[in-house]
């Protein structure tokens, strides 16, 4: 075999004194077959290599026939390093922020999760109803209750609501910590009484019976939704993928088989947004 070629066809165009031809043939194979790079820091769910983003990639690569994939497991800060400063990088799930628009290239539809909340156990929930007005937790009132401690993982982009109040207290009253995981991990040995988290967090790192134990409580003036997206590196090779993702995506059937691996870490009431997609939903769903 000759990279795709077989070897009767090589000797077909060079019977017909195709010799350039085959080169640039070779040549144009090369350059259609870009070299992409897909990070992934999403930690693998307990007693499974199922990452939250394994199902999406693996529908990219398999959609994607005219870039060559390359799937490399980092640290999360090393993701965001290599999209911001690599060439042909690309990484799923991305939260977007102003800061990220700025040095990554995003797909146009978006994913639709839901927002932070907090990540309590329900035992805990009696001793924080002071800070709790209207159903929301009044994150002024939750710092003035004595003794309770929170985490939240560094890394992640939060609105200005939750941002302001970890800027406040963290150090004191706040911990942070480099994974999502171990937000949980601090939360059932009861070094923390709450998280900030998404709440598909809770569906994908804990199973059923550790759920049964945890609530998430809504937060005043935090924004109910997030808008994740596929984004690349700002380079050439970068924009060319997302060009071929919102090609591919814009076709609802293919959306909707693109985030169908999330359903079963998405609460089951939520799913219509994220199967609706934004931009383009146009039924009224947020």
């Amino acid at each position: 075999m000759y990279d795709g070629y077989t070897e009767a066809t090589v000797g077909v165009i060079l019977r017909f004194g195709g010799l350039v031809l085959v080169f640039a043939l070779f040549a144009a194979e090369a350059a259609w077959a870009e070299n992409i790079t897909w990070v992934t820091s999403a930690q693998p769910v307990p007693n499974s290599g199922e990452t939250m983003d394994s199902g999406q990639l693996v529908y990219l690569t398999s959609h994607l026939p005219s870039f060559t994939h390359h799937v490399v497991r980092v640290s999360t800060a090393r993701a965001y390093h290599e999209l911001e400063h690599g060439g042909g990088v690309c990484k799923v799930g991305v939260l977007l922020s102003p800061e990220r628009q700025r040095f990554a290239t995003f797909a146009v539809r978006h994913m639709m999760l839901p927002g932070f909340q907090l990540l309590v156990r329900k035992e805990r929930v009696a001793a924080l109803a002071p800070a709790v007005v209207k159903g929301e937790v009044a994150l002024d009132k939750l710092a003035a209750l004595p003794g309770e401690m929170g985490a939240y993982t560094h890394l992640r982009h939060y609105d200005s609501a939750i941002a302001d109040f970890i800027q406040a207290h963290d150090g004191s009253s706040l911990t942070n910590v480099v994974a999502t995981p171990l937000l949980f991990n601090l939360m059932q040995a009861e070094r923390i009484d709450y998280a900030f988290v998404l709440p598909m967090d809770v569906y994908f790192y804990s199973d059923q019976a550790a759920r049964e134990k945890l609530a998430v409580l809504p937060i005043k003036g935090a924004t109910p939704w997030a808008e994740a997206s596929v984004a690349c590196s700002s380079d050439q090779s970068g924009k060319d993928v997302i060009r071929a993702v919102d090609a591919l995506l814009a076709d609802d059937g293919r959306w909707a088989e693109f985030v169908e691996p999330l359903r079963k870490w998405t609460p089951p009431e939520q799913y219509p947004a994220l199967l609706a997609g934004h931009p383009s939903n146009m039924n009224g769903v947020p």
